[in-house]
């Protein structure tokens, strides 16, 4: 039975990520509803700049290969009005990671991000500092 102002829809998800969730779930001492819902919150939360042009205030998250740190670098360089302050370590595994603290238009921010992952940034995250004034 459907509890009110919640939808119910069938979702495939890959056999590992199915396990990993119900793994989680009992840890945690929740239901895989309750998780897919929080995922999905924050997901969505931290794309809302995506859906309302705004301007939007975040840190961006970079992790690619130490032979691309040039090619990032260029990129962030042309971002310079959006990319007010970085910070630059290396992994382990010999990876370049850089937390770079950005504010602007939040069409920018989504090219920007675009254009790293052009580079050959393996992954890119946002996190969301200062969201929306409007959310719908």
């Amino acid at each position: 039975m459907e509890q009110p102002g919640k939808r119910r829809f069938g979702v495939s998800i890959d056999e590992r990520l199915a396990q990993n969730l119900d793994l989680l779930a009992t840890r945690l001492s929740t239901t895989r509803s309750s998780l897919v819902e929080r995922a999905l919150e924050e997901f969505i939360h931290d794309r809302l700049h995506i859906i309302i042009p705004h301007e939007c205030e975040g840190v961006l998250i970079v992790k690619h290969p130490a032979e691309l740190a040039g090619r990032v670098s260029s990129v962030v360089e042309k971002y310079n009005d959006i990319a007010l302050l970085g910070l630059h370590f290396h992994t382990s595994d010999g990876k370049c990671v850089r937390m770079l603290h950005v504010r602007g238009n939040s069409t920018r921010i989504t090219e920007f991000e675009r254009r790293l992952r052009e580079a050959g940034a393996e992954m890119t995250r946002y996190l969301v500092i200062r969201p929306p004034i409007t959310q719908h």
